[in-house]
């Protein structure tokens, strides 16, 4: 590795230790439900309309069942995506 991938390294790592505490911390605050943050003001009413619209309490836990019929259904729709995205590519391009 040159001079140059070194100094990459070292600031790519120097980024990530900066940011590890802040992001932590505002994480945090955004995985709890009656957390503060800094966007609140914008994406609180679009989050609550979001709730409303697919009928979530932000309130209530999933338990065992519903935790995974929810990762099994996104993980279908996933998949069902990413398959179709791969359908529908140009053969050509390959």
């Amino acid at each position: 590795m040159n001079i140059s991938g070194w100094i990459q390294l070292v600031l790519f790592v120097a980024v990530l230790l900066a940011i590890t505490k802040p992001l932590g911390l505002y994480l945090c605050r955004v995985l709890d439900v009656n957390g503060k943050t800094f966007l609140d003001p914008v994406l609180k009413p679009l989050e609550k309309l979001t709730y409303k619209l697919i009928g979530v309490d932000p309130e209530k836990e999933h338990d065992w069942k519903q935790y995974a019929v929810a990762m099994l259904s996104f993980s279908l729709v996933t998949m069902l995506f990413t398959y179709g995205i791969l359908r529908l590519q140009d053969e050509a391009a390959s």
